[in-house]
């Protein structure tokens, strides 16, 4: 029997291949006690990502900036030029037939309900499920989903769940049963388990550090150290109200004041401005009140002051690097969330229109990017050929796009590419084909070429306005939206 010398070089290679990677991605110290868990060794919990995140009114400002503005796109795209998610297929070029439509229309439904089913018995429809992932996302860096599967193996529903809860388990499965690839705990007891087709477990932030692989960074761990600040310079100034009312110094009596005089100017302070008064305040700082030593038979009183007050400390600009600073991390222009600080912007005024775009661009648009894969994700379950895309997204800003518009007519494009893209009928015209032609010196040229051809036509002589007129009048006639 002869041997194909190609087919021998195949099998070869094919046995020479390694079935796996030999690095290790995670420390095998952190196996949760020899069960399997993979226990990332964060230096802070997730319980305490969320105090945080509670505690600090910034965060959670800044939290739900990013969730109202990526709800608007949580329907589905009624029409061109709107905001929404559309089912389309993956393939560009391919023109969806009647039945990919209704497949779609279905599939869309799905999404809305978060199941085929509206009666399965889970509270989430795609707004609430957004809102819910969208927050563990942007506290923990970490979502977490149950998927609900038929037995036949088809994806029925999805539901969120609390992300902190979920843990991964290594290769070997949780107490060595492979099959288990994630595990639920609640107060340090396993509650349920899960294989990987039941969970759906997603983050933004990944790392390659062996003792959290497999675990995002959060947003608040990548800023503790500034969010601490934030409440300790919160709390600090709040006392200044709830706590030690009058500011730290000393009262210095001048003159001959007697003691039951200078007992009823203490016993004033304490009832109306001291800890434990009718002020309320709670602090344990009262009012020494000194002889001064000054004998010159007038009875006066001198403040003298004690340590620094916030002006002196800086604190506005302390707080301006603040929100700055965490608004950076979370790629969100805090003017344009309209926060007043200390350059002057108004507090109603919602920011410059390149504060604006930053925080669509950083903020917004990851958020609508991760959850496109997410998506994604359950849809390549249900039908692979399709895709989910949110669509609006890049048209927030109708000026930039006429003007794109405008630089790709006089430039690369032509009107009639321009209208193919939009589904709509072309011209017939001969110069609707010339990419470039709303730039006059393109128009100015294309006119010379065709003048020189047809010399000596007196009816020519007024062609370059003629056309000029014609190419603005098939623009105006034609409603022309975009598609991004």
């Amino acid at each position: 029997m002869a041997i194909n010398p190609d087919e021998f070089k195949k099998a070869v290679s094919k046995a020479r291949k390694k079935e796996h990677f030999t690095s290790k991605l995670i420390n095998p110290q952190y196996n949760g006690y020899g069960r399997g868990i993979m226990m990332p060794q964060k230096q802070y919990s997730m319980q305490l990502f969320r105090r945080i995140s509670e505690k600090a009114w910034l965060i959670n400002t800044v939290i739900g900036h990013i969730i109202d503005k990526v709800v608007p796109y949580i329907r589905p795209m009624s029409a061109k030029g709107k905001r929404g998610f559309q089912i389309e297929l993956k393939d560009p070029d391919a023109k969806m037939s009647a039945k990919d439509k209704k497949i779609a229309l279905e599939i869309q439904e799905f999404f809305l309900q978060t199941g085929w089913d509206n009666s399965l018995q889970h509270e989430d429809d795609l707004v609430h499920y957004v809102k819910k992932i969208l927050r563990d996302l942007l506290t923990l860096d970490q979502v977490a989903a149950e998927k609900l599967w038929s037995r036949g193996g088809d994806l029925l529903a999805f539901e969120a769940i609390d992300a902190a809860t979920i843990m991964r388990c290594n290769e070997e499965g949780y107490d060595g049963d492979d099959k288990i690839r994630f595990i639920q705990m609640i107060n340090s007891q396993v509650v349920s388990q899960y294989q990987a087709y039941q969970m759906m477990f997603q983050f933004q932030n990944p790392r390659t550090d062996v003792n959290n692989y497999g675990y995002g960074y959060s947003k608040i761990e990548q800023c503790v150290d500034l969010v601490i600040s934030l409440i300790n310079s919160f709390k600090f100034n709040a006392g200044a109200f709830t706590e030690d009312k009058l500011p730290r110094g000393m009262l210095l009596m001048n003159g001959d004041i007697g003691f039951e005089e200078i007992e009823e100017i203490e016993d004033y302070l304490v009832d109306v401005m001291g800890p434990g008064g009718v002020s309320g305040a709670t602090g344990k700082w009262g009012i020494p009140i000194i002889p001064s030593g000054k004998g010159d038979g007038k009875a006066s009183i001198t403040w003298q002051k004690m340590g620094e007050s916030n002006a002196d400390m800086q604190f506005s600009r302390w707080q301006d690097t603040l929100y700055m600073s965490i608004g950076s991390v979370y790629g969100v222009d805090i003017e344009s969330m309209g926060i007043k600080s200390e350059k002057g912007a108004k507090i109603m005024e919602g920011g410059s229109a390149e504060g604006r775009k930053y925080s669509d661009d950083k903020g917004i648009g990851n958020a609508l990017t991760f959850l496109e894969r997410h998506f994604q994700s359950y849809l390549d379950e249900i039908d692979d050929r399709f895709r989910f895309v949110f669509h609006g997204f890049e048209q927030d800003d109708a000026k930039e796009l006429r003007e794109a518009t405008a630089s790709e007519l006089a430039s690369y494009k032509s009107l009639n590419n321009l209208l193919k893209e939009n589904d709509m009928p072309t011209s017939k015209e001969p110069w609707a084909d010339i990419p470039g032609m709303q730039n006059p010196q393109y128009k100015e040229l294309y006119m010379q070429s065709i003048g020189a051809g047809e010399e000596g036509n007196g009816d020519q002589g007024n062609g370059a306005d003629d056309f000029g007129d014609e190419f603005g009048k098939s623009i105006k006639d034609e409603t022309i939206v975009i598609r991004i």
